[in-house]
């Protein structure tokens, strides 16, 4: 926001959005900029997305360093109106927000927000929505806003820990998407607290901290291309068979697997080494300190090169020879990988070529 580009508590609208220092959001129940929670379902909320991480305290949040635009349009009560969501919404669109976390339910159908929706898919802003707790089925009873039929909206349902859909959690073979994890999660609350809680509010934040790690690793990304990252990702369940779109629950390691698979050859945190690579390697790619230890060696003979390998089905990873640089072969390299490290070679007499290298390529 260009509040945070100068004194953010100036007294001024700097960016001329008619909100005077919001450089943390804004309270649309109150009118002004200060969103700090006064009921703890928030803070849970932005916990399971963000919660900082390492520091040995209560939670870890799913993604690091994420910036959360805080829109506070819920009362102490927990209540709020269709009128301050459909401002935040707005105001969340035109400062830039690529994704946005809507854990409400049992609202009523508004053509204003449906049109501000409208809005938001032609931006290519991803909506992650909770389904509702009431139990019921969203196809024969809408439950707004999740039941918008927008293609930008993921309404996420909850499952419980023995993988089944916990039994307050509304479902819809039509108007629901996926299931996610949203019972007795503990997470943050206000005044430096943590709690558990139970609820789709509390499932579709894993949703959203996934969106926003695939659109880190393909920024370019519109809603559509991280929705069917999410979804067709999904883990497969008779628990959700009939009861949402995809038949599963989220899965965070497939979800991100196939956002790298995707778009195999971005250098996310620009360190060189491609985020497939890392993914192939087990070294992070959103930290350039994180890089793949690759090496090689003469021993025993042999030019040698080897690399940590990671377990990955679904990529193919090889070492290929070449004694000219332009063609390259895959066979006669002699094999002294371990389990966990790809290790290959060549003889150092130059009679299977001169050079190493590897090779990537995506499992059909």
């Amino acid at each position: 926001m260009v509040e945070s580009r100068r004194d953010p508590n100036d007294g001024l609208d700097n960016d001329g959005n008619g909100r005077v220092d919001d450089v943390n959001g804004w309270d649309f129940v109150n009118a002004d900029n200060n969103p700090l929670d006064d009921h703890n379902h928030g803070s849970h909320v932005t916990g399971i997305i963000a919660a900082n991480r390492d520091n040995f305290v209560g939670v870890a949040g799913m993604i690091s360093g994420v910036k959360i635009l805080v829109c506070k349009i819920l009362n102490e009560s927990n209540s709020g109106l269709t009128s301050n969501l459909i401002a935040a919404t707005t105001y969340a669109r035109l400062q830039g927000t690529p994704i946005m976390n809507l854990s409400l339910q049992s609202y009523p159908y508004s053509s204003t927000l449906n049109t501000e929706f409208n809005a938001c898919e032609s931006a290519g802003i991803l909506l992650s929505m909770s389904a509702g707790n009431l139990g019921s089925n969203n196809d024969s009873q809408p439950n707004y806003p999740s039941s918008y039929p927008h293609g930008n909206i993921i309404a996420v349902g909850n499952h419980d820990r023995t993988d089944n859909r916990y039994s307050s959690s509304n479902y819809g073979l039509i108007s629901v998407d996926i299931f996610a994890p949203g019972t007795l999660v503990y997470s943050t609350i206000k005044n430096n607290g943590h709690s558990t809680m139970t609820g789709t509010s509390m499932a579709t934040p894993f949703v959203t901290a996934m969106a926003a790690a695939i659109k880190s690793l393909n920024p370019a990304w519109q809603a559509d291309q991280i929705k069917n990252s999410i979804l067709s990702s999904s883990i497969p369940h008779t628990a959700y068979n009939q009861i949402c779109t995809t038949g599963g629950r989220l899965n965070a390691v497939t979800a991100i697997a196939h956002a790298i698979r995707s778009n195999p050859w971005a250098d996310t945190d620009a360190d060189g080494h491609s985020n497939l690579l890392e993914y192939c390697a087990g070294s992070r790619v959103d930290n350039a300190d994180s890089i793949p230890d690759i090496s090689l060696a003469q021993e025993g003979g042999y030019l040698r090169m080897r690399m940590p390998h990671a377990n990955r089905p679904d990529v193919l990873l090889n070492l290929a020879r070449s004694g000219d640089l332009d063609s390259w072969h895959g066979e006669d390299i002699a094999d002294f990988s371990t389990e966990n490290i790809m290790e290959g070679g060549i003889p150092l007499n130059g009679s299977q070529g001169r050079f190493l290298r590897i090779e990537l390529s995506v499992a059909e």
